[in-house]
């Protein structure tokens, strides 16, 4: 298919100045799909750097179909635009954040036809209000770990990007498995002598025996939760639209089994709020795809 040129567009805010304008080429470019980069700083009425900048990206986009999928190209511009904020955060030693959520459009060839895309930064998870009912909670005595595990909790929901906030769900996971002592020990049997020696359980058998022993979860989801903890950890996970959504509902699956846990070791029903089910309404991953027609030049509007 032939090869489409798209532009994303990004306000981005960070605390470092630029010193001085800079042009510079690459014959090999920090990502194939880029043709040209363009930082520019924003000025306040007195001519100072304000910390907020301007970053336009042109793109080169060789879609699967005549039409690209609006995945195809938001995937591409979100994982072009998270890398430059990851060098733009190692070089400032600061945090570089979106100022809105960024877009991404194409002209097609000839014409004042656009197409736009405007992809979310966050992830987010709707449902109704909860009735509190466990107000005895706040008259008792709770075990250090397991505040920490709150703690952890909280911070998990609070978050706005599915992959921090399961990362977050994850160590209140660790914390609680800590809990639950599996049943089943492992042996090691010394090859030479023949002596044994018996082994504590692991963090992966710890949680697995959490999730499928004292809460209940299948198998398979607890194998999801296990190999997305390890993938994020351990370097290996890159976002893409489909990628987001599944860890969306692993991460939902998570949540609900901490509950299940929390309500374990405080000595909750399992009828109590919140209710044992997956949320109502999870704004995964939605894209804005748009075409428009503006006016020719010289024509009256």
């Amino acid at each position: 298919m032939a090869e489409q040129q798209w532009t994303l567009e990004a306000s981005i805010m960070g605390n470092f100045l630029l010193t001085a304008s800079e042009q510079s080429s690459s014959q090999t470019p920090p990502h194939p799909a880029v043709r040209s980069l363009q930082l520019l700083p924003q000025f306040d009425e007195k001519g100072r750097q304000t910390g907020t900048f301007h970053l336009s990206i042109v793109l080169a986009v060789e879609p699967i179909a005549d039409v690209p999928e609006s995945s195809e190209v938001a995937d591409l511009a979100r994982d072009v635009l998270n890398f430059q904020l990851d060098l733009l955060t190692l070089l400032s030693r600061n945090p570089v954040r979106l100022e809105k959520p960024p877009t991404v459009f194409h002209r097609y060839p000839g014409t004042n036809r656009f197409r736009r895309l405007c992809f979310p930064i966050q992830q987010a998870t709707l449902s109704e209000p909860v009735p509190l009912t466990a107000t005895t909670l706040f008259t008792r005595l709770i075990q250090p770990d397991l505040r920490r595990a709150l703690s952890w909790f909280r911070k998990g929901l609070d978050e706005k990007d599915v992959v921090d906030s399961f990362m977050a769900l994850t160590v209140a996971l660790e914390v609680l498995s800590c809990q639950f002592e599996p049943p089943d020990k492992t042996t090691r049997r010394c090859s030479a002598c023949g002596y044994e020696t018996e082994l504590a359980p692991g963090t992966g058998q710890r949680i697995h025996h959490f999730l499928t022993c004292v809460i209940g979860l299948s198998d398979d989801k607890s194998r999801s939760i296990w190999d997305a903890r390890n993938r994020i950890f351990h370097g290996g996970f890159d976002r893409s639209s489909e990628r987001v959504r599944r860890l969306c509902e692993t991460r939902d699956d998570l949540s609900l089994g901490l509950v299940k846990g929390f309500k374990k070791l405080l000595d909750l029903r399992s009828s109590d709020p919140p209710a044992e089910e997956p949320p109502q309404w999870a704004l995964v991953d939605p894209i804005l795809d748009v075409e428009y027609t503006t006016p020719e030049e010289g024509a009256s509007v």
